[in-house]
């Protein structure tokens, strides 16, 4: 919502002739990361990519980017795989797993930039892509079975009434594969030096991503 009503201000707020502003700029970025499973808890892994993208100045403070890269990711996730057999409305059996992923992606995305200070320029980015993984391995470790109780009436949290590590239950490791198509949602701000741009970026899909994008820009044509 804050992000909406930034973008809604910087559209509107334009001077009339900025909207006859024309500028295409294309260059190629990297970007390191860390993982999380949740926004801002302990990091869980990390992410790599490289790719190239272009933007275009659609009004004097709004800027439209669009590229595309493949990228490296290596992260630790809780899983859980859940046995309903005993009784659907009281216990349930609860399977839990720390599971190593390691994928390959290809990612794409498109982003609204929207400069707030002009000297040295400084900008909010939020945008979104799909990603498609062509490429991943799954090595998960079993931890514990947990048997869970009739759920709370007003939380529908189940109290844990037992626990042993003794007995895994029998699975293959596709159950822990994540979709190979997934949306990425990213929300961050930049500053803009020269030929380089850094940007501190938190992406989302399966799993958080906070990490630094350095993207430089090698071709500039204004008409």
């Amino acid at each position: 919502m804050f992000a909406f009503c930034i973008i809604s201000f910087s559209v509107f707020g334009q001077e009339p002739d900025s909207v006859r502003v024309r500028e295409i700029t294309t260059g190629f970025y990297g970007q390191v990361e860390s993982m999380s499973q949740k926004l801002l808890s302990s990091n869980k892994g990390y992410g790599l990519e490289l790719g190239v993208y272009q933007e275009r100045k659609i009004l004097g403070q709004v800027g439209l980017s669009y590229g595309a890269g493949f990228g490296y990711r290596s992260y630790r996730d809780t899983s859980f795989i859940v046995d309903t057999s005993p009784d659907n409305d009281t216990t349930i059996i609860d399977y839990r797993f720390r599971t190593k992923h390691e994928d390959f992606k290809f990612s794409t995305a498109f982003s609204i930039k929207f400069e707030y200070i002009s000297n040295p320029k400084i900008y909010l980015l939020v945008g979104f892509g799909p990603q498609i993984t062509f490429r991943q391995t799954v090595a998960p470790n079993y931890l514990e079975t947990r048997y869970l109780g009739i759920p709370d009436e007003e939380t529908g949290n189940r109290d844990i009434i037992g626990s042993r590590t003794d007995d895994p239950p029998v699975y293959q490791n596709d159950d822990f594969k994540i979709s190979a198509f997934n949306l990425r949602f990213d929300f961050g701000f930049g500053i803009e030096l020269k030929k380089f741009n850094i940007e501190i970026v938190n992406r989302t899909n399966n799993v958080h991503g906070i990490g630094i994008r350095l993207k430089y820009k090698f071709d500039t044509l204004v008409y």
